[in-house]
């Protein structure tokens, strides 16, 4: 994030003029004081001859002091004005060290508040949206379907006898087993669809804008890929996959009921498959 520009400017920089202003305004008052004498006090001398030199030697001194004074007067005002750009600049360099330092904290108290927001959304292991943002997104959809009518599909998806690989295996295989599944989910869905992980060897899934039928095509992909990887020790692992689609005047707790008795209804079928349950 590049900082505002300054709004300090730099004030005039060109103080040189300063001492010729003091000379020619010493001039000026010498030439004044020249018609001064010609032409109300009338010196006998013409306006020409009393500037360059006037009848009495003190007059002559006179205007050099004044005009000396003038000069003087201009250097000590270029000083001034010098030291006041040399501090402004100064002013000008700290502000915007100031700025850089404020923007650089802001960037990265933004890239922490990200970082935390993604934490506390997503499940540690899979990267997929642990159940208290996966619940939160499921809520906004059941809104926005009783608004606008746009039906999608909720699936519970448990992986077959994980019990037994944890048990047989250790833990440590267990986790490989559920990180290949949360990726064998995002890579078959698309961006707008959303996956997540509602506990222990559990997951769910929502498919925006689509039917039970075009769901259970989606899911056909999904297990065929993953019943077909192979694990080290383990050889290959498949899962139960139970669906049900939204209808009017569902709440919450009835399209992952009815979810999860379709998922049930898949162990009892046999595992390794794909079950329907429809809205009474």
């Amino acid at each position: 994030m590049t900082p505002e520009e300054p709004h300090l400017k730099p004030i005039n920089e060109k103080p040189g003029i300063f001492p010729v202003a003091g000379l020619v305004f010493g001039l000026f008052i010498w030439v004044c004081d020249a018609m001064i004498d010609v032409l109300l006090l009338e010196n006998e001398q013409n306006l020409l001859e009393n500037i360059f030199s006037p009848d009495e030697p003190t007059e002559l001194w006179m205007r050099l002091l004044i005009l000396l004074v003038f000069v003087l007067m201009g250097f000590y005002s270029r000083y001034v004005l010098i030291k006041h750009i040399e501090l402004d600049k100064i002013l000008l360099e700290h502000q915007l060290k100031l700025e850089n330092i404020i923007t650089e904290r802001t960037q990265g108290l933004l890239d922490k508040t990200r970082e935390l927001e993604i934490l506390a959304s997503t499940d540690a292991l899979t990267g997929l949206y642990n159940r208290r943002k996966f619940t939160e997104i499921l809520d906004q959809e059941l809104d926005r379907f009783q608004r606008y009518q746009q039906s999608f599909c909720i699936i519970t998806l448990d992986i077959d006898h994980f019990k037994n690989v944890n048990d047989t295996y250790g833990h440590e295989t267990g986790d490989k087993v559920l990180k290949q599944f949360a990726d064998t989910l995002k890579s078959n869905i698309r961006r707008s669809d959303k996956a997540g992980r509602w506990g222990g060897e559990e997951f769910m899934l929502l498919i925006l804008e689509s039917d039970a039928q075009q769901t259970v095509h989606v899911l056909e992909k999904i297990k065929k890929t993953f019943s077909e990887t192979t694990f080290d020790q383990i050889g290959k692992v498949t899962a139960s996959y139970g669906v049900t689609q939204v209808s009017k005047d569902d709440t919450h707790d009835d399209i992952v009921r009815r979810s999860d008795q379709a998922m049930y209804k898949a162990k009892e079928n046999g595992r390794d498959r794909i079950e329907v349950m429809e809205s009474s």
